[in-house]
């Protein structure tokens, strides 16, 4: 089996890969798309794609391409985040003046390098940063996990405090070729979609009032409103099966005031959101 992931060796998204898939090959890409077009080719069985963190939301570049890809989401999984400070061995983090690091991990960690007086550089990503930024020496160190110290031979200089919450979590989709629907029996699913909502008046409230009197509870709701205004476009998660009768009713009414909609994954909800979320 491979699973393909963007980033380099130690990145959050390489930990979720073998959290996931332990005994798979995991497979680095540059880019998302790289990862996405990789499953659609079939040189990949799954994409671990992550969505939104708790400390930086959602992932920008990864909201874009979901209404794009003909992937189908299998799954999903809360990989925790511990970000370290790290730079080359024999370095003291009070010599340290800046440090690189994926736009979302030093936005996780603002506080810390305020109070440390330390500049924030953008990297590709967390574990490019390592050798990318570390490497550097001198003022220069990473922010980036305890692996990408291992994979690059790095010092940790700081861990344990470095974010800006303790409870830090990235949740991940995994994504799959196959169009599959797991067996609607009661338990506790999530399904993703995305619609086009019609210009009319109260619109969003007409979309969302059938799976309200369904009894169906939203998850997520995220707007792609584009800048000229010709189209409203949402992609929501609701807690729920999509072939259980209240979602069937609810996306019946939803038809009536969308231009389209389309489901992206039902799937079930990860233990590893209970654990987190509750």
């Amino acid at each position: 089996m491979k699973v393909s992931y963007q980033g380099l060796r130690g990145a959050y998204s390489h930990l979720a890969c073998y959290s996931l898939f332990p005994d798979a090959e995991a497979v680095s890409c540059l880019r998302f798309e790289d990862a996405l077009e990789r499953v659609s080719e079939g040189a990949c069985d799954y994409a671990v794609i992550p969505i939104e963190n708790a400390v930086g939301g959602r992932v920008a570049d990864v909201h874009r391409l979901l209404p794009e890809t003909n992937l189908w989401i299998c799954g999903e999984y809360f990989q925790p985040i511990a970000h370290c400070v790290l730079g080359l061995k024999g370095v003291r983090l009070d010599e340290l003046k800046y440090v690189y690091s994926h736009e979302q991990a030093l936005m996780q960690c603002r506080k810390f390098l305020r109070c440390h007086g330390l500049e924030g550089l953008r990297y590709v990503d967390t574990a490019g940063a390592a050798p990318g930024g570390a490497r550097l020496g001198g003022r220069y160190g990473a922010l980036a996990s305890e692996q990408a110290a291992r994979e690059y031979d790095l010092e940790i200089l700081r861990s344990g405090d470095v974010g800006d919450i303790e409870n830090n979590v990235t949740r991940f989709l995994v994504m799959q070729r196959e169009r599959t629907y797991p067996e609607e029996d009661g338990g506790d699913y999530v399904t993703s979609f995305i619609f086009e909502m019609k210009s009319i008046p109260a619109a969003l409230y007409k979309c969302l009032g059938g799976f309200a009197t369904n009894g169906v509870n939203f998850l997520r709701l995220e707007s792609y409103v584009n800048l000229s205004g010709e189209k409203s476009e949402f992609y929501a998660e609701i807690e729920e099966h999509s072939e259980s009768e209240a979602s069937k009713r609810a996306f019946e009414e939803l038809s009536h005031f969308t231009h389209d909609y389309k489901i992206l994954g039902v799937y079930r909800r990860s233990e590893s959101r209970l654990r987190f979320l509750g």
